[in-house]
């Protein structure tokens, strides 16, 4: 088999790879080539091929650990699960824990053209590119990310939801992390602090707190630095959820819209709900 074809897909993020039949392993070549192309640039794009389960799996785990389980993002599918049609803040999913989860990927079933896409933001690269006096400003300090559960709403930003600091773990799961962190695969700086999940900075208050985020998203969330994919059947991407964060504009009810959706992790879905891997997380204010 030949060795990939890649076209940058944005001068944001991403790359779109062409030339491989899906439905079959990657050669080992391929499968190197494949990796050093996540790495470069955290989104890869595959389009037009219809793949099984077992096959979307088999490609995820060229590049990461992959999760058990098979799921849906979908308002059309029965079983999958469904975020409503409101707008998605931007996030990183389980950021919010010791062990987010290091990939995602999302294969296109169904959708209209009217269905929402899905926007990405390279916070990698808006980290490399922060301003010196900015990032001055800015290094050294913690950012707490809270699991916002306000009636299971993904459009509400978590800093709205005003938590004690002796409040248990198990029910605002919590964790502090640098607004400049390091991947825990690449070692490269990275900005976590999203509109859905950061409350608060340590040690400051509420007031000044909010001040700080409307900084750090005023510059966050630039064109500069965001990519929207707009969704065709049998699109597939896999992306790094550590340096980049998702979100959507509002999806209407009517615009059918399904994605099978695979995790990856060094740990297990089962462990991190359980609790087993909590780390400093249990005690992050």
């Amino acid at each position: 088999m030949s060795a990939l074809w890649s076209t940058e897909l944005s001068a944001v993020v991403g790359v779109e790879i062409s030339g491989v039949d899906l439905t079959r392993p990657l050669t080992g070549q391929q499968q190197t080539e494949l990796l050093a192309l996540f790495r470069e640039h955290h989104l890869v794009l595959f389009r037009g091929q219809e793949i099984s389960d077992d096959d979307h799996v088999r490609l995820c785990s060229y590049l990461l650990p992959v999760n058990e389980g098979v799921g849906y993002v979908s308002n059309t599918e029965v079983k999958g699960f469904h975020p409503g049609d409101f707008t998605l803040l931007y996030h990183s999913d389980f950021m919010f824990m010791e062990h987010p989860l290091l990939g995602i990927s999302l294969c296109a079933i169904e959708v209209v053209p009217e269905a929402a896409g899905t926007r990405f933001v390279n916070t990698e690269l808006a980290a490399r590119e922060m301003p010196d006096a900015m990032r001055a400003k800015f290094e050294g300090l913690e950012v707490v990310m809270l699991a916002n559960t306000v009636d299971g709403r993904e459009d509400i930003p978590a800093r709205t939801v005003r938590v004690p600091d002796d409040a248990p773990w198990d029910r605002y799961m919590r964790i502090a992390r640098p607004l400049i962190s390091d991947h825990p695969i690449t070692h490269t700086p990275f900005i976590p602090a999203s509109p859905q999940q950061s409350s608060h900075f340590v040690g400051r208050s509420d007031a000044e707190s909010d001040d700080l985020l409307d900084e750090v998203f005023a510059y966050l969330y630039r064109d500069r630095f965001v990519y929207e994919h707009t969704w065709v059947k049998d699109d597939l991407i896999i992306w790094d959820n550590v340096s980049l964060q998702h979100g959507r504009r509002e999806n209407a009810v009517d615009a059918r819209r399904c994605l099978r959706r695979i995790t990856m992790n060094d740990v297990s879905m089962q462990e991190l709900l359980a609790g087993t891997v909590w780390g400093r997380a249990a005690t992050a204010s």
